[in-house]
């Protein structure tokens, strides 16, 4: 879906001064809000890494895409912790990494926070049994 211009216009704004505030020694980080935001973790929080969408329930808050000065594709997804954490985020979903060519190496990931698991619907039991 292709937001209306206004949206598009503030969401570009806040994406590079997001990306202007991330950027740091260990590289640069692209910020795109996706609509959800959540409360703010500390920096250095606990994220977890995922290579494959869940099964559990999540809501999207924002695309982040970091190029690092580093051959390898971890020091990028590094890079992205931080930013992650200032959105509320309990995990980066890995949508692309590059092959690393030279001193940089570029992924992106999707910063996904968890929801509620939905309430398991009740069993109807015939009258007189238990359940265990």
């Amino acid at each position: 879906m292709i937001a209306p211009a206004p949206t598009r216009l503030l969401s570009a704004a806040l994406a590079a001064t997001l990306a202007l505030g991330c950027a740091g020694a260990g590289g640069a980080v692209r910020v795109v809000p996706l609509g959800a935001t959540a409360e703010p973790r500390p920096p250095g929080c606990a994220i977890e890494l995922l290579e494959t969408r869940p099964t559990r329930p999540f809501e999207e808050l924002a695309e982040l895409t970091s190029t690092a000065a580093a051959p390898d594709g971890l020091a990028a997804l590094g890079v992205l912790r931080d930013p992650a954490c200032r959105l509320g985020a309990d995990a980066l979903l890995v949508t692309h990494r590059t092959t690393p060519r030279g001193p940089t190496s570029m992924v992106s990931a999707v910063a996904i926070r968890w929801l509620p698991s939905p309430a398991p619907a009740p069993r109807d039991e015939p009258p007189g049994t238990r359940s265990l």
